[in-house]
């Protein structure tokens, strides 16, 4: 089959392949055939009038039409693999020309992803995990012992060291909005030119003045009484280390107080360590309470840390590198999350067309915000899957029967045996397999970072770079 290839900006392709003459006649008998079975043309039954008749009758570009999408939908594949070009999804037909000799059709392809990673072993990213500091501690601490507090419902207006149950709405207000409008307390998820508003449902909040959501807020607060709702903005402080894209802007707050308790922690004494930890083989004192707890929120810390570490040097590769990709991945990714937000609105009993019209809202706006979150994540795992073919990192059987193992054994003996037997199922060894694998990836990408030492690459652009900087030495 001849085909010839055009390279289009956003890395797409036309493919034009010329159509065999025969091919093109069955195509239209066939497309006849269908039609006339559809169609009722006095003087004979569905699907027996003449070709020549249905042409007249239907016209001979109605059943050329339908020809061509036959046609292309049959030679689709021969053209790909006459091509050599390596397609992302299904293409479209874009034209068909009956006037040439011979006939043609052209089909617009978006192309595979393609990642040039150039050098990425050579980038450097500061290793700098954080310590639990005495305020996150006593907080957990707090918060363990909330767990086994004495709790009393109270009717009483709410007053600091009272927890309570929370119905809120917050978010961003706009610049040409800074004061409350109590008329507009939508929910709004935009970028921040527009509202950006979040729901919080049932939240429990002690109010001892360790955790607020913004300074002033427990002020604002205090003196509701259950069923009551109030409404008010505080202005978070500039600290994008602590309040993220919320540090200096003005917050909207629509609160409605559901339920107040009045919490009476429990001492904190080896009696308490002891309840905590009665399920252990041995129950802990306060001491090694507090030293099983620090260590376990450093070790969570610092597994945060990687996480956020590992996407920061996924960046600095990404900033390099030469990532091309046709727009259709990007709305695959827009319409994946529009369809997780939908979920998520429908958990509150909305969906997406509801929040839309409470919005005053397209869909294409909605999806519009989406996209620069989407740019991101598409370009973050091509640039992930790029460097685990270069790194050539795979998993052999006896690794994953060994995460499978490991896993099994942290739950109690008499439940061991049911969870070998999910194991054993494909999908649930494949899950398996696959978080072990960005496991492995993960760990690859921060030993890179930090410079350390790494095997040698088989074949692969960065190995020809390895080998410049070992000729140069």
């Amino acid at each position: 089959m001849n085909v010839q290839v055009e390279r289009l900006e956003n890395h797409t392709a036309r493919l034009t392949a010329e159509v065999d003459a025969d091919r093109l006649e069955k195509a239209k008998q066939k497309a006849a055939r269908q039609i006339a079975g559809r169609v009722i043309i006095p003087g004979f039954r569905k699907g027996k009038a003449p070709y020549r008749l249905l042409v007249n009758y239907v016209g001979e570009a109605a059943i050329l039409e339908d020809a061509f999408e036959l046609l292309g939908n049959e030679i689709y594949p021969e053209v790909i693999e006459a091509s050599g070009v390596d397609p992302y999804g299904q293409g479209e037909i874009e034209n068909i020309s009956i006037e040439t000799n011979p006939p043609t059709i052209q089909f617009r392809v978006a192309l595979s992803p393609e990642v040039d990673l150039k050098d990425y072993r050579s980038v450097r990213v500061q290793f700098d995990p954080p310590k639990i500091d005495e305020d996150t501690f006593n907080r957990a601490l707090k918060t363990l012992q909330e767990q086994y507090a004495v709790v009393e419902e109270s009717h009483q207006p709410l007053a600091r060291g009272d927890r309570a149950i929370f119905d809120f709405i917050y978010g961003f207000v706009p610049d040409a909005e800074a004061e409350v409008d109590e008329d507009h307390g939508h929910d709004h998820v935009h970028d921040h030119d527009h509202e950006e508003f979040i729901h919080e449902h049932n939240f429990p909040m002690l109010l001892d003045g360790d955790v607020e959501p913004l300074p002033g807020f427990i002020d604002a607060v205090v003196g509701m009484n259950p069923g009551e709702s109030r409404k008010f903005s505080l202005t978070a402080p500039d600290d994008a280390d602590k309040y993220g894209d919320f540090a200096g802007k003005s917050i909207r707050f629509d609160v409605n107080l559901a339920k107040i308790e009045v919490v009476t922690l429990p001492a904190l004494n080896d009696d308490f360590a002891a309840r905590v930890t009665a399920n252990r083989e041995k129950p802990l004192t306060l001491l090694e309470l507090r030293l099983d707890l620090r260590d376990n929120l450093q070790k969570t810390s610092e597994e945060r840390y990687k996480s956020q570490y590992t996407m920061a040097v996924v960046d600095a590769i990404r900033a390099q590198a030469e990532i091309r990709y046709p727009e259709a991945v990007v709305i695959d990714q827009i319409n994946t999350f529009l369809n997780d937000f939908d979920q998520r609105l429908r958990q509150q009993g909305l969906t997406l067309k509801d929040y839309l019209r409470l919005n005053n809202l397209t869909l294409e706006e909605v999806a519009e915000n989406f996209r620069p979150a989407a740019v991101r994540m598409v370009e973050r795992g091509l640039v992930v899957r790029e460097i685990g073919l270069q790194e050539g990192i795979g998993l052999s059987d006896e690794l994953i029967d060994a995460e499978i193992t490991r896993i099994v054994e942290t739950y109690e003996e008499d439940r061991r045996d049911a969870l070998r037997a999910m194991f054993g199922l494909s999908e649930m060894r494949a899950s398996v397999a696959n978080d072990l694998l960005m496991r492995s990836l993960y760990d690859r990408i921060i030993a890179i970072a930090k410079g350390e030492n790494l095997p040698p690459l088989a074949n692969s652009q960065s190995a020809k770079a390895d080998e410049e900087k070992g000729e140069t030495a």
